[in-house]
């Protein structure tokens, strides 16, 4: 190898050793942001939130109706609760929306409510459509309170919560990007000319059909290569070598003890040798290691106890 290919080589993995020590940061960076994030919630939104929303039902009771068993609030919906035992269902709801035909975009308020029937002995029904009726009569009123005081003060008070969710959501998108580019890198390394790779092995659980034991073992495992245009041209491999790459083409030496393929040479095409690789390498990182957990869980679950008992 010359001196300027072990160059490029070392300056490549101190790009990647860079990004792995952004990503622990960025990583470690989010983790405390989201903790600060989660106690601020706690200690402050969620506190204000009940006192602001105490405070709306407060002026329901006082300025339409006495009826009013319960509200849910947010900076542009007021949900009024069914009379009763069901008030856990939306009896009407007042929704702020936005006039995207002016030119001024101004804030109004819709007022939807809930068909039913009822006859004399249904109370509670008839408490809901006398609940409607005040609304109603109370409708410019409420309208104003929401678009003149409650929607700000609920603004307001979501505003360094928002600020504080964009920063985690930004730190979010930089790990995904970063965690990109190192999968990335690494793949590509792995459709170098002259890489060579051994397929991990995977466990599995083997039966002794003499003795009837059964153990835990590890054996090859094989990635299908697809050689050919017929969905039949193929072959099971176990390890490779690039051999040569082009833009159109790639030359591999590839292995595989049950085809009893030894270092034979094959030709893909490129977009063949991209598949394979995706394959080989979610096997090779993380994919193998995963496999393996479940069958020896499966194992433990299924014979180990048998054993023991």
């Amino acid at each position: 190898m010359s001196m300027d290919c072990c160059r490029f080589t070392y300056i490549k993995q101190i790009k990647v050793m860079n990004k792995q020590v952004i990503l622990s940061a960025l990583e470690a960076q989010l983790k405390t942001k989201q903790s600060e994030m989660e106690v601020y919630e706690n200690d402050v939104v969620k506190p204000a939130y009940q006192e602001q929303n105490d405070k709306i039902f407060r002026w329901f009771l006082e300025n339409v109706s006495v009826l009013i068993p319960q509200i849910s609030a947010t900076n542009d919906r007021i949900e009024i609760m069914k009379a009763g035992d069901n008030r856990r269902w939306a009896a009407c709801t007042i929704q702020l929306t936005t006039d995207w035909r002016s030119e001024s975009r101004s804030k109004y308020a819709e007022f939807n409510w809930y068909s039913s029937r009822a006859n004399g002995k249904d109370a509670e029904v008839l408490a809901d459509v006398q609940i409607f009726g005040a609304v109603a009569a109370k409708f410019h009123e409420i309208e104003s309170m929401m678009i003149e005081v409650w929607h700000p003060a609920f603004i307001e008070m979501y505003s360094e919560f928002n600020k504080m969710e964009t920063e985690c959501s930004n730190l979010s998108y930089m790990i995904s990007n970063t965690k990109y580019e190192i999968t990335n890198e690494a793949k590509n390394q792995y459709r170098k000319a002259g890489f060579s790779c051994e397929i991990n092995t995977k466990k599995d659980i083997h039966t002794n059909w003499d003795t009837n034991e059964v153990t835990l073992i590890d054996r090859k495992h094989e990635i299908k290569l697809q050689i050919g245009r017929s969905k039949f041209d193929y072959v099971y491999v176990s390890a490779f070598k690039v051999k040569e790459i082009n833009k159109y083409k790639c030359i591999l030496e590839v292995s595989n003890e049950n085809n009893r393929l030894s270092n034979k040479e094959m030709t893909v095409t490129v977009n063949r040798f991209n598949e394979f690789i995706e394959h080989v390498y979610n096997w090779q990182n993380g994919g193998s290691e995963s496999d393996s957990n479940y069958t020896t869980d499966r194992f433990n679950r299924r014979y180990a106890k048998q054993e023991n008992a």
